[in-house]
């Protein structure tokens, strides 16, 4: 018979050694454990060292040692079974991760008398379980942080998952929504059309957007509809099937799209007049020129005045220009200061339109007074003056410009295109009238009735 038992437990020996499990034994009245070699390998105890519960305990991670001795006493009041995952630190491997199961011992009589039971290294498998939860957690937290809302539905349509984003971009709580038909988030034509389209795929394998992304439109929880790209993609869990869906609220994009193209039309229409305005000025230049170089010089003057004008309407993203600024830009042409003139009136804001035209007027003016009129002179003065006047049809401005103590001029023999300018085209263009005097003081403009 001990032949027979020996032989019966070599292959069971040879089973505990290549699955690294120790076998233990303790017993409570010596406070002595019996172990073989593998459990002595698993915790480091070198074969001369006796064992006891202090060296055990010695040998457990810190943080686990409390929650596993008060495990083992529980078992011993109760007399049942402990089962439990728990880390020790071993002198040469360090950290590592045993299974340890223990059996309550009972005598002849049925008294406990220890526990018995096996430990196996199991800190492969807890490596690999811990880095599984990392993984997990850092494609949750990224899940969760996404910009794009991410729902994912089955092959019913139902959603099974929503990540915050959804939440934020539909006004609906992720419990609000799982468990629901994805059509909760769709208005028509695409709510009475999914289901049709799941069925179809599912019967058919024709996909339509699945791994396409495409604009569709969204329905919040308060019922209001709006632009969002959607892309759609497939995943199998085994037998089961996910479709996983990004939605992004593209609402600021289509916003800024249609924001563009008005600027564009904007943008074209304002390149248009400039241009007849370029045409007009160089036609009229070139008929009331004397020379071709007075031609040149006239009509680059006319197109920088136009410059300036346009520059003042970018700064201030075309939403108007300050008339005392358009008025002290014009004149002060290659001087930051000249005491000559003076500028005074309420401020006011003028249109593009406005501020082009009212320019070019002021750069004619100002170059007639530099070459002809009060400001060819030291002694000479120019005031520029202006008012709201408050009218039926609305307010309208009235600007006098004043020049005195200059050379005494009259009027030109021909009609030049400053004059045109100013009493045909300001009128055309704005609706305003505008005369000119020359008197002996110098000349006097007055442009009356300029509505704003």
């Amino acid at each position: 018979m001990h032949k027979d038992a020996e032989r019966a437990e070599t292959p069971l020996k040879l089973a505990l050694d290549i699955a690294a499990v120790g076998v233990w034994a303790w017993e409570s009245a010596t406070d002595e454990i019996t172990a073989d070699a593998a459990y002595r390998q698993l915790y480091g105890f070198s074969a001369d060292v006796t064992l006891d519960s202090a060296a055990w305990l010695e040998r457990l991670h810190p943080d686990d040692r409390d929650a596993l001795k008060r495990h083992v006493d529980a078992s011993l009041r109760i007399e049942d079974e402990w089962h439990e995952e728990f880390r020790v630190l071993h002198p040469d491997r360090g950290e590592r991760w045993l299974e340890g199961i223990g059996h309550v011992v009972r005598d002849a009589s049925e008294r406990v008398t220890g526990l018995a039971g096996i430990n196996t290294d199991i800190t492969a498998r807890k490596r690999a379980e811990i880095a599984l939860r990392e993984s997990e957690a850092r494609l949750r937290a990224i899940i969760d942080n996404a910009i794009d809302g991410i729902i994912a539905i089955d092959e019913r349509g139902e959603v099974q998952s929503v990540n915050p984003a959804v939440e934020r971009i539909f006004g609906y709580s992720s419990q609000d929504v799982i468990g629901q038909n994805v059509r909760l988030l769709m208005p028509e034509p695409y709510w009475s059309g999914h289901d049709t389209y799941i069925r179809d795929y599912l019967k058919t394998g024709q996909a339509k957007i699945i791994g396409i992304g495409r604009e569709v439109v969204g329905r919040r929880k308060n019922g209001s509809t709006f632009p969002l790209d959607l892309g759609i993609t497939e995943v199998s869990q085994g037998a089961r099937r996910l479709f996983i869906g990004f939605v992004r609220d593209i609402t600021e994009r289509k916003q800024s799209e249609d924001t563009q193209r008005l600027l564009l039309r904007e943008i074209n229409h304002r390149v248009k007049n400039t241009l007849v305005i370029v045409q007009a000025m160089a036609e009229q230049t070139m008929r009331k020129s004397r020379d071709p170089s007075h031609f040149v010089d006239s009509f680059r003057g006319r197109l920088h005045a136009l410059s300036r004008a346009h520059n003042m309407l970018t700064q201030e993203n075309w939403t108007g220009v300050n008339l005392q600024s358009l008025i002290r830009d014009q004149l002060l042409i290659g001087s930051e200061q000249d005491q000559r003139i003076s500028c005074s009136g309420p401020p006011i804001d003028l249109q593009p339109r406005a501020a082009v035209h009212l320019g070019l007027v002021l750069h004619e003016l100002g170059t007639n007074a530099h070459k002809y009129g009060a400001l060819k002179v030291p002694e000479g003065r120019l005031a520029v003056t202006w008012r709201i006047a408050t009218q039926r049809a609305g307010r309208s401005l009235e600007l006098i410009w004043k020049e005195t103590d200059g050379p005494e001029v009259g009027p030109p023999g021909v009609e030049g295109f400053g004059t045109f300018l100013i009493q045909r085209g300001l009128k055309h263009a704005l609706g305003g009238d505008a005369s000119v005097a020359f008197a002996p003081s110098g000349v006097v403009c007055t442009l009356e009735s300029f509505r704003l």
